[in-house]
């Protein structure tokens, strides 16, 4: 890997990880507090509601995002692709919209009571400010601005939705769904006044007349990718709905802590993919493959090291993790350890799906997220009913591991690339003495919040002591170099 590739993933890295790091824990905040308000049968059906949003905000997209990321990142001008893309999401984003409006009678009252038909209108017309939030960090993060979408996505948008409950702290779910949805106002107006700053002239181009992309050459490439996503959407977010329908919504509450976790868990697979993704697609556009193998592999070990404290902490220690919520109840402890296993497992292999994508194989993601998919709608129905929640951890964490079993076997079989090697195995070897540490700290018998932070600073600390032992190899060296130069600037 070149020194060049090292500085971008470095640069992008050092924004990226602090980022999303505390816009999780932001997010987990804001969980907190919803829990302590609401009953456990309204936190429930929030964050049913909340992840039905976020799938259809993925449906409304039609995939543009990702056709926006491509083509700029390949050196397309901006303004005739964002025009085309812009005007396609929006559209779609605004006719589910109003189809969400017209449903949401029934669909509140299959989730247990018709009063959800009040929060499902409130948050139906976020779906076009969703899509033109999105948008405008891509256009930032073509350029390699990921700082714009950092900013946007993890910061603004969970402390907007602080404010707004702190000024109306009795509203209950209706009060989550305002600030829900004056977030989402709020991220979109920012993240185009950002974007306009790193591409001055695509917004003010889109007014212009000039030369455009058709719709049908953006979706020739953007469907594929969009049904995947809406295919992984639907098994990565449909648990807690599914739960709330097909148990109750109470039974997705208790689920509420485990679904709230599960994003940390991909943390460092996330963090680096919003800088890895561009990178691809140059990489492969000047036939660089054994760079791009290198990148890969030194990708996929950096994104399982920043993964295995949470999941170790979570996985070796799940009563006292659920023990955080104010309403938390130990039910859950069995589905936390479910998906800690299904991300080890999905972290392990890597960015496959960008892979995919960047390289022109966009069409191959669907042959992996459709088998997840009906695993998750079929054992979703088979065991939520019984199981509760650790039915729906079950069917969530079989299809997550499914679609990325597949995605590694098909990265594989059309660009011979793979991330294993002996560097990846140096992460694993440091968690056996990281995990034991968690467990010594677990059995101190401590309170739940003091022994999850000694755990994960101990199993933190035990990994970046081990990890030098065991050597460093010269990329990993260059970036952690890199990386301590800018978080001490």
């Amino acid at each position: 890997m070149s020194s060049a590739d090292r500085q971008a993933i470095a640069r992008g890295a050092g924004l990226t990880l602090p980022g999303t790091l505390l816009g999780n824990l932001l997010l987990l905040g804001l969980d907190f507090y919803l829990n302590h308000r609401l009953s456990t049968a309204d936190y429930g059906a929030w964050g049913s509601v909340r992840r039905l949003l976020t799938l259809l905000g993925l449906v409304g997209m039609l995939g543009m995002e990702n056709a926006l990321l491509k083509r700029i990142a390949s050196g397309d001008p901006a303004a005739p692709v964002l025009r085309t893309a812009l005007g396609a999401a929006l559209g779609f984003s605004g006719f589910l919209a109003l189809a969400l409006s017209l449903g949401a009678q029934p669909l509140g009252a299959w989730l247990g009571s018709d009063s959800y038909a009040s929060v499902l209108l409130i948050c139906a017309f976020t779906l076009p400010l969703s899509a033109l939030r999105l948008l405008s960090v891509t256009l930032s993060q073509a350029h390699k601005a990921v700082g714009d979408r950092v900013l946007v996505m993890f910061l603004l948008w969970p402390l907007a939705q602080f404010l707004m409950l702190f000024l109306w702290p009795e509203a209950g779910i209706q009060g989550a769904a305002i600030a829900y949805a004056a977030a989402m106002a709020m991220g979109a107006g920012v993240a185009v006044g950002l974007s306009s700053r790193v591409q001055p002239g695509a917004w003010s181009g889109i007014f212009q007349r000039g030369p455009s992309l058709s719709l049908s050459e953006l979706l020739l490439f953007s469907w594929p990718l969009w049904l995947q996503a809406v295919l992984s959407g639907a098994y990565g977010y449909l648990d807690q709905l599914l739960l709330a329908g097909l148990r109750s919504p109470e039974a997705a509450g208790i689920y509420g802590p485990v679904a709230t976790l599960a994003p940390l868990f991909g943390l460092g697979l996330a963090s680096l993919n919003s800088i890895f993704a561009p990178i691809i697609a140059e990489k492969y556009a000047k036939q660089e493959r054994a760079a791009l193998a290198n990148l890969y592999r030194t990708v996929t070990r950096w994104a399982l090291l920043l993964s295995l404290p949470p999941l170790l902490v979570a996985g070796l220690l799940p009563e006292a993790v659920i023990g955080l919520w104010p309403n938390g109840r130990v039910e859950a402890a069995p589905a936390l350890q479910i998906l800690c296993l299904s991300w080890l497992l999905c972290t392990a292999v890597g960015s496959v799906n960008y892979l995919l994508i960047m390289s022109g194989n966009s069409r191959a993601t669907l042959y992996n997220s459709l088998p997840a998919m009906l695993l998750n709608l079929g054992l979703s129905v088979a065991l939520a009913p019984t199981l509760g929640p650790t039915g729906a951890a079950i069917a969530n964490g079989v299809a997550m591991a499914t679609a990325n079993g597949l995605g590694l076997a098909q990265v594989w079989g059309l660009l011979r690339l793979h991330p294993f090697h002996f560097g990846l195995l140096k992460p694993v070897i440091a968690a056996l003495p990281a995990g034991a540490s968690v467990v010594a700290v677990g059995r101190l018998g401590l309170p739940s919040l003091p022994t999850v932070l000694l755990a994960g600073v101990g199993g933190g600390l035990t990994l970046l002591t081990v990890l030098p032992i065991l050597g460093l190899d010269d990329d990993d060296r260059e970036l952690l170099q890199k990386l301590l130069r800018r978080f001490r600037r």
